[in-house]
């Protein structure tokens, strides 16, 4: 949540990460650890592509044509920050955006970005940005009726929500994809 609760979109935006963003890289990274890659070769790469994203992150980069179809810009990663009902849910690639493509979810900027959350936020402190994702996600748990319903929660689509619960963007992006073929 707080890497798109910014109602603007420029390079600071790029380095507005959660407080446990490192657990999600982690689950990517790990993996790769085992598999046997190279510390260096995978901070290389890590760098590389660490700087392409805080390039997307600026509304003064118009659209660039064929590139657009082909790897995350700034034109479609100002799609993935928008609020606008034809956005949400849109352009999940971090570098190419082939998986996008396949699962349904590009989608070119064709109108004006609103950026920010779909919900109005009670402020910009970090705190609050940081923790509310989980206790609306932990309420949510409560709510169920039953334990096993409880568990799947943070595995389920909630249209209600749009993207508020970053859990649900991580965990379950590919279930909801899935789903929808």
């Amino acid at each position: 949540m707080l890497f798109r609760s910014s109602p603007y979109m420029n390079l600071t935006v790029a380095q507005r990460v959660g407080w446990l963003q490192w657990v999600q890289t982690l689950v990517f990274v790990w993996p790769l650890a085992v598999l046997g890659i190279p510390t260096p070769v995978f901070g290389v790469c890590f760098g590389l592509i660490h700087s392409w994203q805080f390039f997307t992150h600026t509304e003064l980069v118009p659209r660039l044509g064929v590139l657009d179809a082909l790897v995350v810009t700034p034109s479609n990663h100002r799609v993935h920050h928008g609020r606008n009902p034809r956005y949400l849910d849109r352009n999940y690639g971090f570098t190419l955006t082939i998986y996008d493509h396949l699962l349904g979810t590009f989608a070119l900027e064709t109108e004006p970005v609103r950026f920010g959350t779909t919900d109005a936020l009670p402020s910009f402190g970090p705190v609050d940005n940081n923790l509310r994702p989980w206790a609306q996600l932990w309420r949510k748990m409560q709510a169920a009726p039953t334990l096993s319903r409880a568990l799947q929660v943070p595995f389920r689509q909630d249209r209600k929500s749009t993207r508020l619960n970053s859990i649900h963007t991580v965990i379950s992006y590919a279930v909801f994809c899935l789903k929808k073929k």
